[in-house]
């Protein structure tokens, strides 16, 4: 077996790895540290799980259902694009609407922003395909553009995947640069995740949504999966970031944030409870199929007890047997219906 330095010291000595890891964290190298740090939203904004589940394009009229409509936050930030005719939605510019709404704790409030910029960008037909957030409507129907670009485009693929990208490209290549954007992210993650709430504040075909943190339960069991590892990665290089602290102390001043940000420790433990511990604490908010759930649990624990916060080997040791037990009861599976699908999920979360 290899110490963990020795296993680490030979992905940084692999050109391949390094330049992979690199290319694939290179579009958040484009962002600056304030960019990084303004693209974490808070719960303000209604988010939905899809744009609408059996709508279709108010543009073309072709029919786009459920999960059809597509999402890019480098090319195309705070757009919902369709897949027949590609035209882009909302209509109107509602980066520059969100900006404007930007007030305590560098948060959105509806209240404060600028409603005069709820204009259709191309100046065509007044009111067609403008979004302030909480959908555009027509023909009873709420097409949620920006509710839906929140989670698949904004926090799935420009946060979560950042921060995972980052930290890989933190160990691949040893450059701080990359565990301290990465370090950016989760500490003003650390921010706002106790206050979301799916349940409450979300919409799930086109009804009220059941629990969950930014996405719904099956998800944000994964998202803090990917978030813990992420952090346990670039955990040594945060301790020893005066930069990174210079920065987050900087934005602690500014927006009067509750928590201090004056230390490497204060920042690290920033992150820990109240992303980490949070979700110990709220094991319903990612209750999902076994043992996906118990398997985020363990993560959680063990980056815990290995950052001095926590000792409880004996919890993870209760939640292994629970999972082996559980997990191969029936012929070496859980029992769940479905060979390929849900009967999967337990051997597979197990190997993994």
């Amino acid at each position: 077996m290899f110490h963990p330095d020795q296993l680490i010291d030979r992905l940084r000595s692999d050109d391949a790895v390094r330049r992979r890891a690199i290319d694939r964290a290179a579009p958040w190298s484009a962002y600056s540290d304030d960019d990084l740090w303004r693209a974490i939203f808070g719960p303000s904004l209604t988010r939905s799980w899809m744009v609408l589940s059996d709508g279709y394009c108010p543009g073309c009229q072709a029919n786009v259902n459920m999960y059809d409509w597509q999402m890019d936050p480098f090319a195309h930030p705070f757009k919902t694009q369709c897949p027949s005719c590609n035209d882009l939605f909302p209509r109107n510019d509602f980066e520059a609407f969100y900006r404007s709404g930007l007030g305590e704790g560098g948060l959105f409030a509806a209240e404060r922003a600028d409603r005069a910029l709820l204009v259709d960008e191309r100046g065509s037909e007044q009111g067609m395909g403008i979004d302030d957030g909480e959908g555009y409507r027509a023909d009873d129907r709420v097409w949620r553009f920006i509710g839906a670009y929140l989670i698949y485009g904004h926090w799935k693929k420009l946060i979560v995947d950042g921060v995972d990208r980052l930290a890989a490209a933190w160990i691949a290549t040893g450059d701080p640069a990359y565990a301290r954007r990465s370090g950016i992210l989760l500490d003003r993650i650390s921010d706002v995740y106790p206050d979301f709430d799916f349940g409450p504040q979300a919409v799930l075909y086109e009804r009220p949504a059941d629990r969950g943190y930014v996405s719904t339960w099956h998800d944000a069991c994964h998202e803090i999966q990917r978030l813990t590892l992420a952090y346990d990665q670039i955990r040594p290089a945060l301790l020893a970031d005066a930069d990174l602290v210079e920065f987050l102390k900087a934005k602690a001043d500014q927006y009067e944030l509750p928590t201090s940000k004056d230390s490497p420790e204060k920042i690290c433990d920033n992150i820990e409870q109240r992303i980490l511990q949070d979700t110990l604490d709220n094991n319903e908010k990612i209750e999902s199929n076994f043992p996906t759930t118990e398997v985020a649990r363990i993560l959680i624990h063990a980056t815990l007890a290995d950052g001095g916060t926590s000792a409880i080997p004996g919890q993870i040791d209760e939640l292994f047997d629970d999972i082996l037990t559980r997990g191969t009861a029936v012929d070496g599976v859980s029992g769940e219906k479905g060979l390929s699908g849900y009967a999967a999920i337990a051997p597979r979360s197990i190997a993994s």
